[in-house]
């Protein structure tokens, strides 16, 4: 990786209970056991995929957490997971691209960024389509990887992978690929 390079996943939170799941308010709604499924699956894929992560950063909200948590646990020495309120629902883009920005200059070379939809999918139209409305739907647990070249002008990302969690649980339940001949 260059060394202005930011390996990104970006990750809408799993699927949480209903407002109504005897939660008092919404940010403090907990993943369904579907949602923990689905936040491991996305962990373990990581883990067999990418190097782990330097730090993985979250919102404030119970299931933002939960999900990090549950993703930095599959790598075998546990992720530290931290709390950004760039992240919080409704963030502005330019406020998690600083974030991010300080992060690197800071040293980190691969970030797990876990948030909330519309605002995760806005930031990967944002950063891999500039100032045009660009947004990518995200089902609750998918996961999108890029790489975010962070120095210069604006900075430009690539979007290498977008899977929802249903696909992670397809790969992980097959068999590996063998290696390819040359």
């Amino acid at each position: 990786m260059h060394s202005d390079t930011i390996s990104l996943v970006l990750v809408r939170h799993a699927e949480a209970a209903g407002v109504t799941s005897g939660a008092p308010h919404d940010g403090e709604r907990p993943l369904t056991s579907r949602g923990t499924d689905d936040a491991r699956v996305v962990g373990r894929l990581l883990a067999r995929l990418e190097r782990p992560p330097a730090l993985i950063l979250t919102s404030s909200l119970r299931r933002a957490v939960q999900t990090g948590e549950l993703i930095g646990s599959a790598f075998p020495a546990p992720v530290r997971c931290a709390i950004n309120m760039a992240l919080e629902p409704g963030f502005r883009n330019g406020d998690l691209l600083e974030e991010l920005l300080v992060l690197r200059r800071a040293g980190e070379q691969s970030i797990v960024a876990v948030g909330h939809q519309p605002d995760v999918g806005s930031f990967i139209g944002f950063l891999i389509a500039g100032s045009a409305p660009t947004s990518v739907a995200m089902a609750p647990g998918t996961a999108a990887r890029l790489t975010m070249r962070a120095t210069g002008g604006r900075p430009e990302a690539v979007l290498h992978w977008l899977m929802p969690p249903s696909a992670m649980h397809a790969l992980l339940a097959s068999p590996p690929l063998p290696p390819e001949r040359t």
